[in-house]
């Protein structure tokens, strides 16, 4: 079975930063070298891994995967966020929740 969290770009260098210990350029680059794409501080990131795996810290895991997330992902998620608290359906007029992330994805996973 397969565990996921995910994170905007600035919130996971925040947290490599406190629990893996990194610093910020190394931060950078360990997502860089995870997604194979330039880090993008907007975008949010999707880290996954198997629940048999148990590590203090994301570099700890052995089979993280992290990517970008999609649009489509996005607005998945958006739509089970809004389920999971009793919200309305976003309506036409409104701004997606992630907006400020979507585009930033080739669709690649």
């Amino acid at each position: 079975m397969q565990c996921s969290t995910t994170f905007s770009g600035t919130a996971l260098i925040d947290q490599l930063h406190s629990i893996d210990k990194m610093a910020v350029e190394a931060a950078r680059a360990w997502v860089t070298r995870k997604t194979r794409h330039e880090f993008d501080p907007d975008a949010m990131y999707e880290l996954r891994w198997q629940t048999e795996e148990d590590s203090p810290t994301w570099s700890g895991y052995a089979d993280l995967h992290v990517h970008i997330m999609t649009d489509f992902e996005l607005m998945d998620m958006e739509r089970d966020y809004r389920r999971q608290h009793n919200l309305p359906q976003r309506r036409p007029w409104e701004s997606p929740m992630f907006l400020a992330a979507m585009g930033r994805s080739d669709g690649r996973r």
